[in-house]
């Protein structure tokens, strides 16, 4: 019994070690595809869409993450770098609304609210960009996020297809939630598998054009 556990153990510890260095290769590879395409946002080059990705907020307050972006998406659109913005969030339940929130803070802040497309479906990273790219019909974008998260969503974003640059959010003092960048790798290799398999995200529905009229995406 004690050598059969042994092993087990053993054996486990292999397993451990190869699902690790798979891991991080993946993480490694997500990296070396997206770091040409993240800057910042002195650098940022024109395009017609803002991809601000959601992040978690309470009542109709943004945290404090999902605050540096939205204030990274206000600088965007106030130097004319973006004409359009896509929030995409969480709206899956009545009582948890990250999409209508980041329109609130934004409208407050004098961007006007016919420039503003929201996207209620944006459950995850994969999902918010397949969306862009097939109800939203957006060929280019800056994706606003912190400097963490960006390569994965720039690798998802222009494995499919969208000719899209990453804009750090982060302040000059440090994000605030930079300390969620421990849960990357294993995300990479999620993002590596969803485009591998073409995943389907879990909604999509009718094309609402970015060109078009952004009440098409508002529930209210």
């Amino acid at each position: 019994m004690g050598k059969r556990y042994s092993r087990l153990v053993l054996w486990m510890g292999y397993f451990a070690l190869f699902g690790a260095a798979v891991c991080m290769d993946l993480w490694n590879r997500v990296q070396r595809e997206s770091s040409a395409h993240v800057t910042e946002v002195g650098g940022a080059p024109e395009r017609f869409t803002g991809i601000v990705l959601g992040c978690r907020v309470s009542g109709e307050e943004p945290s404090g993450c999902l605050e540096e972006r939205l204030a990274c998406a206000l600088s965007l659109y106030r130097a004319g770098r973006i004409q359009r913005l896509l929030l995409s969030g969480d709206h899956g339940r009545r009582n948890y609304d990250e999409v209508n929130t980041m329109r609130a803070w934004l409208v407050e802040q004098g961007v006007p609210v016919d420039r503003i497309f929201l996207d209620h479906a944006g459950f995850d990273t994969y999902d918010t960009m397949v969306r862009a790219k097939r109800v939203f019909q957006v060929d280019g974008a800056l994706i606003i996020s912190q400097r963490f998260h960006l390569p994965r969503a720039i690798f998802i974003a222009r494995r499919i297809g969208l000719d899209a640059v990453g804009i750090a959010a982060d302040p000059e003092r440090g994000s605030v939630c930079g300390r969620s960048g421990w849960r990357e790798p294993l995300a990479s290799v999620k993002a590596v598998l969803n485009i591998a398999l073409a995943s389907k995200p879990h909604f999509l529905g009718p094309a609402i054009p970015i060109t078009g009229s952004a009440a098409a995406s508002w529930d209210r």
